[in-house]
């Protein structure tokens, strides 16, 4: 898959992306299947049209684009990880 970095939005989205595996959301404003502060599992982006929007899985258990403004992006320590997926 490739993506122009030019297509994508503040914060170096496009490197985020690929580097980081979580987000917590900071803002649900407007969005039921988000909850603020809980932290989110980020999707690898379908194609170009997701233009920076940051695709995860959310609360319905469906992965959806959303503002990349409403998220941080954090790092978890691989032996949570391997918990949070059991």
């Amino acid at each position: 898959m490739e993506l122009a970095k030019e297509d994508l939005k503040s914060k170096n989205i496009y490197e985020r992306l690929f580097m980081k595996q979580f987000v917590l959301c900071i803002n649900n404003s407007g969005y039921d299947d988000i909850q603020k502060w809980k932290i989110y599992q980020v999707v690898e982006p379908n194609d170009k049209t997701d233009k920076g929007w940051i695709r995860l899985i959310d609360d319905s258990g469906e992965d959806y684009l959303y503002p990349p403004d409403y998220f941080e992006f954090i790092e978890i320590p691989q032996k949570i990880q391997e918990a949070m997926a059991a």
